[in-house]
């Protein structure tokens, strides 16, 4: 520990202490402090505390407060930031990155001047927020002088926040030091009581230490029977609670103060205590090694006083003690308003409603999951049934469309029915009924009807820009689109019409880039681009993830991976977990389209088990298109009909449409992968016939190359120019690269001149193309079969060669297989066989030897079936075989 200490003076680094509650680390974090100060370290104290976990950055705060004495304030654009999320300014909410960053550069500027060592006890009790920042700092103190110091207790290590940290064990005393520590604090205990607290405290220091306390002259003495034995905690609370009985009433007044108010609370204390001098009256606890008091701050000796000192104290006294805080924290809405409320004893509007603005407050600060917490408890200090409802409604709509909370929701849906149209709340009430609903299993008409009626109702009374209409508006937006039907879209399209200009913008684009993407205005899609380069500074997790999602169809998600990234960071701290699903799922999609089938593979197990955790079922489906496109890509048959088998019943289940789409897409592609054509022109026509881009049907946009491929290996030319021609006349290529890349391989297709080479080169050539690494692969591949039939063999070896390396590199094993049969056809007479086969015949042999029929080897190779059938009477005898039973085996001893 002391070797930790003086490598501050050279270094930063992080240290844990983990042990089981009353093994010493309270102490030993004392020891680190004193020896700190002696070697001239500045010291900063705090401690995670159970009655704080309502609120967000608490911790920090306490950190902040004695950090500033000695650094310089952030640059403003990290300052601004650190003093909303704290509470001391208003302002848009901060990223959680952008505190983690300002409390980074407070400490580098501290301990510039002079080493620091920030010491937090408890730490599995600090708010989530201050945790995270914590966490944040202890992989960036290298480089300055900043040590960081925190204590857990064995049972919540296992914290992704610190269990990588270096750390030192505390583990019980062994029988031998346990009787060296209780004999040299209770010397005069009676052998049989001696080996009775031995045993009672099982080589706990703590209760070594505390336990003969509690007993009395005749007990240490053996003259009366010891107590029944206890758990420990109770044994140990039993004897702090003698200690704190004992002390004098305006001393307990004042430490229950200071529990409530975190344990670290300073000279700004309620006037009705201040009869004498603050650190007078917390004087005789002190002396009782209670407390410690430093700097005018007061820090339990160990959380078990702290908790006794709460659990002793009767109800009205703890609600006197709320009401006084309640009364000097008028620089703290956030904090004075859940003082109010734990002071409260029957519904009180002014309470309510301070509380909902904390709501609003917290929520602003990112901190949705405390939210939704204030917003509970002002529902149930509500007296009007008007506002107890929307309070409460407002929470059931974080907790189903943020959070994943799930408190409160299944009530609103069993009593949906009975809502009243016209309440303050039925907006959102409706918004997370309509969520659950399809979490059982409803079929999306029952929702969407009450929805409509709902919003029907108020929205003439309301603003156009009013947040609760539009986040109702927003929802059932979400339930035309992956209904993928006409009937339930227009009612959306309808209302926000009837909006107007002053509709906010992502309801406008949500009414075009949902119901058809494909057509949307270029004016619509230079907004949304804005809207993206805007998510820099959004701070609304919804907000986020809508505008990322309405770019998914046109390839944006790449744009706005960093934010989506942060919010997937949030859920995994455990802050606005459910909105963090559709995250993991664009980023997991993203994955898939540029080739990293890994990383595709990773987070999308991850939503999946995420959502079986929070049993949220709303849109799984696709969670089940990401797997069944791997499956696809990599030719993994079994899972593929699994997961679109899935995906069918899923949808059918609920009327959806979508759900049917992915699936079909999903098929399309495994189907032109292994070279069946014909059903993939079966699947891919059903996602929009040819020459025509249907509306509420997005993934016809992606299948125009398997639309187009599968229409010119089955003989379809006509059907495979027209598809171009439409994919050019509504400026397809133009929305994305990617797109810009299909749609430029499917027209080098559908051209059957030597134009051909020139609209292949061009699309590979595009700005951006190769970044969409498996649908640039697959133009290669096309572009490589194209040399090789016209002879370029040399030529075609190279572009074969790389589209068989990118293939490979994914683990696409169906392309890989076709890229490989077109290479082997590029090397000339084959000297497995003595040059007996051209290539063209291994070709043809190799592909009868998988059981394809000659009409099916023609339409892979443009040949005819009669041509396909005379090659392989010549093939036979070169074989020494006389059908097609033996060619298999006739191309495995030849090494084929």
């Amino acid at each position: 520990m002391l070797d930790f200490v003086d490598g501050l003076t050279e270094a930063g680094a992080p240290l844990l202490l983990s042990g089981a509650p009353g093994t010493g680390k309270s102490v030993l974090l004392d020891v680190a402090a004193d020896a700190a100060r002696a070697r001239g370290v500045r010291v900063v104290r705090t401690s995670g505390v159970e009655f704080e976990a309502d609120l967000s950055y608490a911790g920090l705060g306490h950190v902040y407060d004695q950090l500033t004495p000695y650094s310089a304030d952030p640059s403003p654009e990290l300052r601004t930031p650190l003093l909303v999320a704290l509470g001391l300014a208003i302002g848009p909410r901060p990223e959680r990155l952008v505190v983690c960053n300002a409390a980074l550069e407070l400490v580098r500027s501290t301990s510039a001047h002079a080493p620091l060592l920030v010491v937090v006890d408890d730490v599995q009790w600090l708010d989530r927020a201050s945790a995270t920042v914590l966490g944040f700092l202890t992989r960036r103190l290298a480089g300055t002088r900043a040590g960081l110091l925190v204590s857990i207790r064995a049972a919540d290590e296992g914290d992704s926040t610190w269990a990588r940290l270096p750390r030192v064990e505390l583990d019980r005393l062994d029988e031998a030091s346990s009787g060296n520590l209780l004999d040299s604090r209770h010397p005069r205990l009676a052998d049989e009581v001696r080996r009775r607290v031995l045993e009672l405290a099982d080589g706990n220091p703590l209760a070594l230490l505390e336990l003969p306390k509690s007993l009395t002259a005749d007990q240490r003495d053996a003259l009366e029977p010891l107590p029944a034995s206890l758990p420990l905690t109770s044994n140990l609370q039993a004897v702090f609670a003698g200690q704190i009985r004992d002390l004098p009433e305006r001393t307990r007044e004042s430490l229950l103060i200071a529990a409530l108010d975190g344990g670290n609370t300073d000279r700004e204390t309620p006037a009705e205590t201040q009869t004498g001098d603050w650190l007078t009256e917390l004087g005789p606890a002190e002396e009782a090694q209670l407390v410690r008091l430093e700097s005018g701050r007061v820090t339990f000796r160990h959380p078990l006083i702290r908790s006794t000192v709460v659990a002793r104290s009767t109800a009205p006294e703890r609600r006197h003690a709320h009401r006084m805080l309640a009364a000097v924290r008028t620089n703290d809405p956030v904090r004075r308003a859940w003082h109010l409320a734990a002071a409260a004893t029957a519904p009180d509007e002014e309470t309510a409603g301070l509380l909902e603005r904390a709501a609003d407050l917290t929520q602003a600060r990112g901190d949705v999951s405390r939210a939704g917490a204030a917003l509970t408890r002002a529902a149930e200090l509500s007296p009007a049934a008007a506002d107890r409802g929307r309070r409460l409604a407002k929470a059931a709509y974080l907790g189903t469309r943020v959070t994943g909370d799930g408190s409160h929701r299944s009530d609103i849906v069993r009593r949906i029915d009975e809502l009243d149209p016209d309440s303050d709340g039925a907006l959102y009430a409706a918004a997370a009924g309509a969520h659950l609903l399809l979490n059982r299993e409803s079929d999306v008409d029952t929702p969407h009807a009450v929805l409509c009626e709902v919003i029907a109702r108020h929205a003439p009374s309301l603003s156009p820009t009013d947040k609760t209409l539009a986040d109702a508006l927003g929802v059932l937006g979400g339930i035309g689109f992956n209904a993928g039907r006409a009937d339930l879209w227009e009612p959306f399209h309808e209302l926000v019409a009837g909006l107007g200009p002053a509709a906010p913008m992502v309801l406008r684009l949500r009414d075009t880039m949902w119901r058809d993407a494909a057509h949307v205005p270029t004016a619509h899609v230079e907004e949304l681009d804005r809207a993206i380069v805007a998510l820099e500074n959004e701070r609304d997790p919804e907000q986020v993830v809508t505008v990322a999602g309405l770019g998914t169809w046109i390839d944006r998600i790449a744009a706005c991976r960093p934010r989506l990234w942060s919010l997937v960071e949030a859920g995994r701290q455990g802050e606005a977990t459910l909105i963090s699903l559709p995250a993991l799922g664009m980023l997991s999609l993203d994955s898939f389209l540029c080739g990293e089938w890994t990383a595709c593979q990773q987070l999308n197990d991850e939503a999946l088990h995420l959502r079986d955790t929070l049993g949220d079922d709303v849109i799984r489906y696709q969670n089940l298109f990401h797997r069944a496109l791997l499956a696809a890509g990599q030719g993994d048959e079994a899972l593929l009909d699994t997961m679109t088998e899935k995906m069918y019943r899923w949808g059918a289940a609920r009327r959806m449409r979508l759900p049917e789409q992915m699936a079909t897409y999903a098929c399309s592609l495994a189907a032109i992968g292994r070279g069946d054509f014909e059903e993939a022109y079966g699947h891919a026509s059903r996602l929009s016939p040819p020459a025509t881009f249907a509306p509420h049907s997005p993934l016809a946009m992606w299948a125009v190359l398997d639309l187009v491929e599968a229409s010119v290996r089955t003989g379809r030319t006509a059907e495979a120019t027209a598809h171009v021609a439409a994919a050019h006349e509504i400026g397809l290529g133009a929305l994305s690269s990617r797109l810009g890349l299909l749609v430029g391989g499917a027209a080098a297709l559908a051209q059957q001149g030597p134009a051909a080479e020139d609209l292949f080169a061009a699309a590979l050539a595009a700005p951006g193309a190769e970044r969409w690494r498996f649908e640039y692969a697959r133009v290669q591949l096309c572009y490589g079969e194209w040399l090789r039939r016209r002879k370029a063999t040399s030529r075609a070896r190279d572009v074969l060669e790389s589209a068989y390396e990118q293939f490979s590199e994914m683990g696409a094993r169906p392309w890989v297989a076709r890229a490989k049969g077109e290479l082997r056809a590029t090397s000339g007479r084959s000297a497995r066989f003595g040059a007996a086969l051209t290539p063209q015949e291994l070709q043809i042999a190799n592909l009868a030897a998988q059981g394809l029929t000659n009409k099916e080897i023609g339409q892979k190779l443009f040949l005819s079936p009669r041509t396909v059938s005379t090659l392989l009477y010549r093939i036979f005898p070169k074989l020494g075989i006389k059908s097609r039973a033996g060619l298999r085996d006739a191309l495995s001893s030849a090494g084929s």
